[in-house]
């Protein structure tokens, strides 16, 4: 791919402008105020466009808006003119405002082509190259803010330049899938731990508790089982007591009648006391003279007769009441020894009757009470089928739990060992274009590298055959060997793609005079395979420009103010 030119309609105070670019190396010098890096910008907005997404803008996204929008407030807009490699002429407007009049359309057949590099509601011409918009940032378009973050964030570039080549061009990277893998397996599973509170966890206190619960409903049936042999027991105790009181009340009647049945024996046996013979005599006179006058006045009907036997026989009746009121009392007969054993035994019988009554109501409580007991813990009492049931459910979960575990571990097992074989491929080609080019350019001062497959750190050696971190070199030697690397990754990662261009911004800021004309050389024979635009703006470059640029395939712009045309050498 090569960009022929571009345009901006309207980006931060470029307002309809056009940059036109050479197909080799294309410098673009000029100091401040004069647009440069809002060039370098508006070539990454042409190509890459912005993706439609809704919502608020991310961080990032806003400080782009905020930096290059249009200053006089007018359309936002710009587009390039692109040659790719199959000889197709392509003209790419983005509307980055509205995000809708955006489009690709091969120039020659007037043909809208958009449809082959649409990614994320907008045309991205990075797809041409088999990058993305985030990789071909990372790589192909080096600006200098993101050039001074080797130092100033320590892994900031080390992770865009891992994404590029974890991903091989693809929207994310293994490294971002694992830890969302991970992330996953924390929320999703978590840790067997006592103070764990993720699903691991509770599934198995879960499965612990509905265990305890089914060991409690055994040791409480087993308890049950207890409790209805001792109701067995007491309701016997209860019947016997029962049969005893009966057979006591039995024993106190039948001694009760024993003693009346003496007591009227005795009383038989004692004689009567005798009557005054001289009193009785009188009142047996007058009782047969009462009946004589009664029978006679009744045959003679005589109402004399009768009043009279009538007196006579009352005088008898008083003379008999008055006889046996003079009778003395008989004395008290001694009771009989038979009569006073059955009177004992009577009292004895009763006596134990009455235990037995009160033995039989305390049976019978604690029966009533035993009986309330066991009612209740029958009423607490779980099922047995819930509770396995229960169990059987908290051994699933627990189950599907552990296996989302094991799959997840599996997932990451995978990908981290895909992402082990992509860096070690991909790592010996990157050493071996630095090998090639770090030698040249630090005048073989640096003659060998290495970088961990894992993090792409890179290390430098020495001709003491001493590595060392790049991070700890000066910072614009270290700036140059991630240049390098940007450039190592572009040529690996577009391999089978269209040809990728390099965008630079002040990539030579922070070097010596010497190592800028050795960059500037290495970048000069690069252009021969890649087109190559760098915005600088010191005046050794403009001089190393002007010394060196003969043909055609090279161009050095030098930009004037603001508001001011172009002017191309």
């Amino acid at each position: 791919m090569q960009i022929e030119s571009i345009t901006a309609h309207g980006f931060g105070p470029l307002i309809g402008q056009t940059l036109g670019l050479a197909p080799g190396f294309t410098i673009v010098v000029g100091g401040n105020e004069t647009g440069k890096s809002s060039w370098h910008a508006a070539s990454f907005a042409a190509l890459c466009g912005r993706r439609r997404a809704r919502g608020r803008p991310g961080v990032g996204e806003q400080q782009f808006i905020d930096a290059h929008r249009p200053w006089d407030g007018g359309p936002w807009a710009v587009s390039c003119q692109l040659r790719l490699d199959d000889g197709r002429r392509i003209e790419l407007r983005q509307d980055l405002s509205g995000k809708v009049d955006c489009r690709a359309t091969d120039t020659e057949l007037a043909r809208d082509v958009s449809s082959e590099i649409m990614v994320e509601g907008s045309p991205d011409a990075s797809a041409w190259l088999g990058l993305t918009r985030s990789s071909f940032r990372a790589t192909a378009c080096v600006g200098q803010s993101e050039v001074l973050r080797v130092l100033d964030a320590a892994d900031g570039l080390q992770q865009a330049l891992q994404q590029a080549a974890s991903t091989a061009g693809s929207s994310g990277t293994a490294a971002v899938a694992i830890d969302r893998l991970e992330a996953c397996r924390r929320e999703a599973v978590g840790r067997d731990a006592v103070s764990a509170i993720r699903p691991l966890r509770r599934a198995l206190d879960r499965v612990a508790l509905a265990q305890q619960r089914l060991e409690a409903v055994h040791g409480m049936r087993a308890e049950f089982g207890g409790l209805a042999a001792q109701q067995s027991q007491l309701d016997g105790d209860v019947q016997g007591a029962q049969a005893a009181a009966e057979r006591a009340a039995e024993e106190v009647r039948a001694a009760a009648g024993a003693l009346r049945a003496a007591e009227l024996r005795d009383a038989r046996e004692e004689p009567a006391s005798p009557l005054p013979p001289a009193r009785l005599r009188v009142a047996a006179v007058l009782a047969a003279l009462a009946v004589g006058l009664l029978v006679a006045a009744t045959v003679a009907d005589s109402i004399a007769l009768g009043v009279l036997g009538a007196a006579c026989a009352l005088l008898s009746g008083w003379r008999v009441a008055r006889a046996l009121r003079r009778v003395p009392p008989r004395p008290a007969a001694r009771e009989s020894a038979g009569v006073a054993e059955l009177r004992l035994e009577l009292s004895e019988r009763q006596a134990f009757a009455e235990s037995a009554r009160r033995g039989h109501h305390e049976a019978a409580l604690r029966a009533s009470r035993s009986e309330a007991v066991r009612a209740e813990r029958m009423r607490a009492l779980p099922e047995r089928s819930e509770v396995e049931e229960e169990l059987a459910s908290a051994e699933r979960e627990l189950a599907r739990v552990r296996e989302l575990d094991q799959t997840l571990g599996h997932a990451v097992d995978f990908l981290r060992r895909a992402q082990d074989r992509v860096h070690r491929e991909i790592v010996p080609e990157l050493t071996g274009l630095l090998r090639e080019w770090l030698p040249r350019l630090t005048e073989e001062r640096y003659v060998d590298v290495r970088m961990d497959p894992a993090t792409l750190a890179v290390e430098v050696c020495s001709i003491s055959r001493e590595f060392r971190r790049a991070q700890l070199l000066s910072h614009g030697t270290a700036e140059q060997i991630y240049l390098l690397l940007r450039v190592a990754l572009a040529a690996r990662l577009t391999a089978g793609h269209d040809t990728c261009p390099l965008l630079l911004d002040d990539v030579t800021v922070h070097a010596d005079p010497e190592r800028t004309h050795r960059m500037l050389e290495l970048l000069h024979r690069l252009s021969g395979e890649r087109q190559i635009v760098l915005f600088a703006h010191q005046d050794q470059v403009r001089e190393w420009a002007d010394a060196r640029f003969d043909g055609e395939r090279d161009a050095l712009i030098e930009l004037q103010p603001v508001g001011v045309d172009l002017a191309m050498t």
